[in-house]
Formats: structure tokens, sequence, C-alpha cells
């Protein structure tokens, strides 16, 4: 979907400084250049060389690039936006697994505005109570990513 990978879709837009590290686009002789990445969802499949991270030229630790604007979009996999959950018949609970790719270091996760105990990149959720709800998840850069979603028994 283009809506998970920004404006720029593939292409990813970077300043490096004449030694080739990331920059600030102000930094002194800073100049623009595009690596084209892999889309974000297939990012689990690929090997690690492969990977964004291991693509993009480190960050100049004398002007470093402004923080969160080469950062991954933050994305919540394991539950689609208005996905309706049955539990199977005799089923008590449901184990639901998510995950996120993306984003930049600990995560904050809430369901129906009530905070989880998890600092993970995953989370395993167990549900029992049948009606709607909304799991948002927030990474140390601040993005959010959010999808709602029914238990129905």
């Amino acid at each position: 979907m283009p809506e998970q990978e920004g404006i720029n879709g593939i292409r990813f837009p970077v300043w490096l400084d004449d030694t080739g590290l990331r920059v600030a686009a102000d930094c002194p002789q800073a100049r623009e250049h595009t690596f084209i990445v892999w889309p974000r969802p297939l990012e689990l499949w690929l090997p690690s060389t492969e990977r964004r991270s291991a693509r993009l030229p480190a960050e100049s630790a004398l002007c470093p690039p402004l923080q969160g604007r080469n950062t991954a979009p933050l994305m919540l996999s394991g539950v689609r936006e208005g996905a309706v959950i049955r539990q199977l018949p005799g089923q008590e609970n449901i184990t639901l697994p998510v995950f996120t790719t993306g984003g930049k270091g600990r995560r904050w996760w809430f369901l129906n505005g009530e905070p989880v105990n998890s600092a993970n990149n995953s989370l395993s959720l167990l549900l029992n109570i049948a009606g709607r709800y909304q799991l948002v998840v927030m990474d140390e850069s601040g993005q959010v990513a959010a999808v709602n979603f029914e238990l129905m028994r």
C-alpha cells in the first residue's frame, strides 16, 4: 500500500557528506542522494544485507540528520483495520500475536487506552471479552500506529 511507505514510496532521499555519511540537509557539503529500497512489508523475508538498515549509510556524529526523518515508518502487523475475529466453539480465549516493523527504539502498547506491559516489537494479546478493541503502539521517535478490530463469540 502506498500510504505505508509515505510520499516517497521506495525511493529514499538522504543527504550525504563528502565521506558518505548521512547528514542534515543544512550541513556543509551536504548533497542529496536517492536510494532505492525494498518495500517495508518485504523486509521480514529479505537477507539482512538487503534491508534498509544495511543499505543506508551511517549517520554522521558531527552533523547528524534530523531525528525521525529517515526513520522507517512504524507499521503494526498481525491484525487488519476493521477485522472481525471470531472465537472457535468451546474456545475461552483468543491469542492474537501482533508485531511492529520500522520505527525506532522502545515501544509502548495500549489496548483500549490502557497500557499493556510490553516494550518489545511484538506482543501476544490474550482476549476473552467480545467487543470492539483499539490497539495503539508508539515508538521512541513519537511515531504511532493503530488498528481497530472486533472480537465476536
